[in-house]
């Protein structure tokens, strides 16, 4: 593995997309919903006031009052007109992706990054998952890769970034507080990682089985029970 510095190297494996979203970056899904949505409505690209206004009626200003605001710019939680301005610097941004992309293809000196660490640490929420990479720089042209109807990112696209100590983001506890996720469309987001695994977890219309067990089954009752209150509310 070639090595760059700074704790980064280059990737040398194929990636699943799915399990990079799934189970705690439904904020991804959002993004890459948004892009699908950008695509649909293109008559309106080249007229970002319109374009800004009905945005806002997307998941997509959900995720950024509810997600980006707080984490990153909490000033604007009270300054309404400031956060509608950052808001449209967002969109506008998306835009000039998506067609970057399109014209372009994805720059290959933009590679993305995933995170890891000597030691994976669970969530803040809770959660622990037995698995290495997780998101890290990139996650609008993560969520459009899966947009366009990639599932796998490919060695060479990507650098890993290692740390000791790694706590990863869970990005889909507050989301699923913003959003009125249905029972259904949760478990699809969860099958985007476990598969069919998801059905004998959780069983449509039940709470998640008390009894102990072993493995990924473990991992996903003990993601959902901390995820299924939240939906519920």
């Amino acid at each position: 593995m070639e090595r760059l510095g700074r704790g980064l190297s280059w990737g040398t494996e194929s990636v699943s997309l799915g399990s990079l979203v799934s189970p705690l970056r439904y904020d991804i899904v959002v993004r890459g919903e948004y892009f699908e949505w950008l695509a649909l409505h293109r008559e309106i690209l080249d007229d970002p006031p319109r374009l800004i206004e009905l945005s806002r009626s997307e998941p997509y200003f959900s995720w950024f009052a509810g997600v980006v605001v707080p984490r990153f710019r909490p000033e604007l939680a009270t300054d309404p007109d400031g956060l509608l301005e950052a808001f449209g610097d967002r969109v506008m941004r998306s835009v000039s992706l998506l067609r970057s992309v399109e014209e372009s293809g994805f720059d290959p000196k933009q590679p993305l990054t995933l995170e890891t660490g000597r030691w994976i640490q669970p969530t803040a929420t809770g959660k622990r998952l037995a698995r290495r990479l997780y998101p890290g720089d990139g996650c609008h042209r993560l969520a459009l890769l899966m947009a366009r109807g990639e599932t796998v990112l490919e060695p060479g696209t990507y650098r890993i970034r290692t740390v000791l100590r790694f706590e990863p983001l869970d990005n889909t506890a507050p989301m699923l507080r913003e959003l009125p996720v249905t029972r259904s469309a949760y478990n699809e987001f969860l099958e985007l990682s476990y598969g069919s695994l998801v059905h004998t977890a959780l069983p449509e219309g039940e709470a998640p089985p008390s009894e102990p067990d072993d493995g990924q089954l473990a991992e996903v009752r003990a993601v959902a029970g901390i995820d299924l209150p939240l939906l519920a509310s």
